[in-house]
């Protein structure tokens, strides 16, 4: 989207260097690397307020792979307006596709905006990236892609709003989500499937049913697919890439956060055994000296101390430390605490809520879950300066 005050500058752009371009924003959506599309946030009052401040912008929106759809199999899914990001990688995934199609989908998005943005007055040389949990979470991948060894990424400034993902999970974990797709696409075509080629030849819309019965029977909080390690576009986990200081530091940096943990624990966690099997669920076959150092950090003292009151408030804090604040504390601590941080407190102040007032649209705004953006025209000027 371009405002007519840029876009009536283009010609002039071709003709002349000096022609003064705008900054760009590219906003990628979130949805647990399960859904979501480009057009979920409608974008006309952060435009709309840019232009009062004198600071219009070009605003870009993508959509990218989810779910189970990748590469491999888009010979029969290219007609899906919706595609969806990566299976876990197994024995034989390498050597057939890709591992992460959804983030190099986002890489090859971002690329284009290099390339071609000047010819909507966009200017290359300011683009700043924005996404909220899984879009937060793409954006970290982006930022550490390739172990900082192909330069730079192709953007100068990132706001990542929640940045999240499952951390990736071993190989036993990667091996049964396959085999859960071979199954269950078995199951669905009433033929055996059990092989990448073989998964090619499945019709789309039994590939779809096997998505979305995958991701439907999920545990609660999780969507089964997301980011993997492949040894090439995400070469160890995001945190450990930041740790090894192999990433490029130049970026300007927004990190911001809510509560995150409730909306992806179960509210039947009642005492410690389920507790654990939480745990087992976030970290497939950790070793069982893994989960007692669990239990020293977040231990079964209820009395606030550790910032929780019951079972449940314990295993929503492990959760959004594990998945969410540890993504944020990463990466601020690598950029020698240079970056803006903000934590987002408007009640209820769930995960995602700050996006409704990050594109707040007048009276009749909400959240992701409905509730009214109460104060939104206030909060979101001051959101936007």
């Amino acid at each position: 989207m371009v405002p007519s005050t840029i876009f009536d500058k283009t010609s002039k752009i071709e003709t002349c260097d000096d022609e003064p371009t705008a900054p760009v924003l590219v906003w990628i959506d979130g949805g647990g690397f399960a859904g979501g599309y480009k057009h979920e946030t409608n974008p006309a009052g952060l435009i709309e307020n840019s232009m009062v401040l004198k600071e219009e912008f070009v605003y870009v929106s993508i959509n990218y792979r989810l779910g189970l759809y990748v590469s491999i199999i888009m010979i029969v899914l290219k007609l899906l307006m919706l595609i969806l990001l990566g299976l876990p990688r197994w024995t034989t995934f390498k050597a057939d596709g890709d591992a992460n199609a959804g983030l190099l989908d986002q890489r090859l998005a971002l690329e284009w905006v290099q390339e071609f943005i000047y010819l909507f007055g966009g200017d290359k040389n300011r683009v700043t990236v924005m996404g909220e949990s899984a879009g937060g979470g793409s954006i970290l991948h982006q930022i550490t892609a390739y172990g900082g060894m192909r330069g730079p990424p192709p953007f100068q400034q990132a706001i990542l709003q929640s940045p999240g993902f499952q951390p990736n999970p071993g190989s036993y974990q990667q091996e049964r989500i396959s085999n859960y797709v071979l199954n269950d696409a078995s199951s669905f075509s009433n033929r055996s499937i059990t092989t990448i080629d073989d998964l090619r030849t499945v019709d789309a819309r039994i590939l779809a049913k096997v998505n979305d019965f995958i991701v439907a029977n999920s545990h609660y909080g999780l969507y089964t697919f997301g980011p993997t390690v492949d040894g090439t576009f995400v070469p160890a986990l995001p945190g450990q890439v930041l740790a090894d200081n192999n990433f490029h530091t130049s970026l300007a940096l927004m990190i911001g956060g809510n509560d995150q943990g409730v909306l992806f624990t179960s509210p039947y966690i009642l005492n410690q055994a389920d507790y654990v099997s939480n745990l087992e669920w976030l970290f497939p076959r950790v070793p069982e000296s893994f989960i007692y150092e669990i239990f020293a950090l977040y231990p079964d003292q209820f009395d606030g101390k550790y910032g929780y009151t019951s079972e449940i408030s314990r295993a929503a804090v492990t959760s959004a430390e594990s998945c969410f604040a540890c993504n944020t504390r990463y990466l601020n601590a690598k950029v020698g605490n240079k970056s803006y941080v903000y934590s987002f407190d408007v009640p209820p102040a769930l995960h995602a809520d700050d996006v409704a007032y990050t594109f707040y649209n007048g009276p009749g705004s909400v959240t992701w879950d409905g509730k009214p953006a109460f104060g939104g025209a206030a909060l979101s000027s001051r959101l936007h300066c």
